[in-house]
């Protein structure tokens, strides 16, 4: 069995639609470059995970923060990834974003804030409120937005609960692995 490693994965959900894409960071004229084999005898969720979690570190793609294991892995390639998201036609015109907190993630944070789209990053470990909707000042330049990208940004944001009544209109988030066709995907649970 051959799976896509997660190296440049990203889904994007808009509506009910799904659309995603795969953009390895390996050499691009190698064979396998972006898959992984998977040992047939040993094919769970979990034994997916590890595999892939141990190629990325064995292969020195992970990135900070190390190692990569029980968590979406960031790896060389991600920002990369984050940016072919600007060529989907959901991304051009969604103007409500929802992208998840993790580090391979951050670039695509960034991308939502410079195209002046607003920006919602569910609260890490739901320590208040459901998400939070990322405040930039309208003249913010490109420090400013990479600081508001990151974790810091959720210093100036404003905490969204359940009761909030947001209409989200894309879903940007990332997985440890996908299927060849991107109908499977396997998160870091």
């Amino acid at each position: 069995m051959t799976i896509d490693y997660f190296c440049g994965f990203l889904e994007v959900w808009r509506m009910r639609k799904k659309v995603s894409f795969n953009v390895p960071p390996c050499k691009e004229n190698s064979p396998d470059a972006g898959r992984l084999n998977i040992k047939t005898m040993d094919i769970t969720k979990e034994s997916i995970r590890e595999q892939v979690w141990s190629y990325l570190e064995t292969s020195n793609i992970a990135r900070y923060p190390r190692p990569v294991y029980n968590k979406i892995p960031n790896f060389a390639g991600a920002e990369k990834a984050c940016c072919k998201v600007k060529q989907l036609k959901e991304y051009r015109t969604a103007k409500i974003v929802k992208v998840n907190p993790d580090t391979p993630q951050k670039h695509a944070r960034f991308l939502t804030l410079q195209d002046r789209k607003r920006l919602l990053v569910p609260t890490p470990r739901l320590r208040k409120g459901l998400l939070n909707w990322i405040l930039v000042p309208p003249n913010a330049g490109k420090h400013m937005l990479r600081e508001s990208s990151s974790v810091l940004g959720l210093k100036t944001s404003l905490s969204l609960n359940l009761d909030t009544k947001t209409k989200i209109d894309l879903v940007i988030l990332g997985s440890v692995a996908v299927s060849p066709k991107g109908t499977i995907h396997i998160l870091k649970f």
